[in-house]
């Protein structure tokens, strides 16, 4: 098995570039998702029908992770959690524009910009998106946080 890794200098103080990097990593992740879907077929489980439970990585480390990876470690946090849904709507659910989407940032204490990835599924008959977290769904946050997993979020058309 190879392990790919990628360095990124560029990532840090501005926020539009910090975010475009994300966009682009994100496509990536979820077309590798994709392909895997598209060539293990039914033997990889629904997202939520499958083991996999969320949990968050220190701070300052960020591990990328396929769907194969995920399966394997039983655990994944948001981007690696975003893209394999995002995957599994345009594959199963026949959602080609679904895509994972960068919210945040927030400044942590220290300096540190905390990112949330989550999952945008395009509706164009009721021109409203659904905005949906796998992350919430799949155990982030505590029993006392009520913030819903799926909400809608008006287009932004103009």
């Amino acid at each position: 098995m190879y392990i790919i890794g990628f360095k990124l200098r560029a990532f840090g103080p501005s926020i539009p570039l910090n975010r475009r990097i994300l966009e682009l990593l994100l496509e990536a992740l979820t077309e590798t998702n994709v392909a895997i879907l598209r060539t293990s077929g039914p033997r990889i489980p629904d997202i939520y029908k499958s083991p996999v439970k969320y949990r968050r990585e220190s701070i300052g480390q960020e591990d990328w992770c396929d769907i194969l990876e995920v399966l394997r470690l039983g655990f994944a946090d948001c981007e690696d959690l975003s893209c394999w849904r995002a995957a599994e709507l345009r594959v199963r659910h026949n959602e080609p524009r679904a895509k994972a989407i960068v919210r945040g940032p927030r400044k942590l204490p220290g300096g540190v910009m905390m990112y949330h990835i989550q999952v945008l599924r395009p509706d164009a008959k009721r021109k409203e998106d659904m905005l949906e977290d796998p992350s919430k769904l799949l155990g982030m946050g505590t029993n006392r946080d009520r913030t819903p997993a799926a909400y809608r979020i008006r287009r932004h058309d103009g």
